[in-house]
């Protein structure tokens, strides 16, 4: 497994970051199976205790769950620090 990460600094409170993420498996379930995601977003520090992260996470082997569904997914998070 491994993985790579640039960021950009727009402004102190605003930091966009790419990152390539591969995992690939050697588990008896899971055997030879691969995981393969490129995942942009963007950190914003609203005030010094309150942070808004956003993510969307796109997975690049194609992989079906079977449900016929996309295994793309978007990430929002807000953390508050008292």
């Amino acid at each position: 497994s491994y993985s790579i990460q640039a960021d950009y600094y727009w402004k102190p409170w605003i930091v966009t970051f790419l990152r390539y993420e591969q995992t690939t498996f050697d588990e008896i379930v899971r055997a030879g199976s691969e995981e393969a995601r490129v995942v942009p977003g963007a950190v914003f520090l609203i005030r010094q205790n309150l942070k808004l992260q956003t993510e969307w996470i796109v997975d690049t082997t194609g992989m079906d769950t079977g449900s016929g569904q996309a295994t793309d997914q978007i990430r929002v998070q807000l953390d508050y620090a008292y």
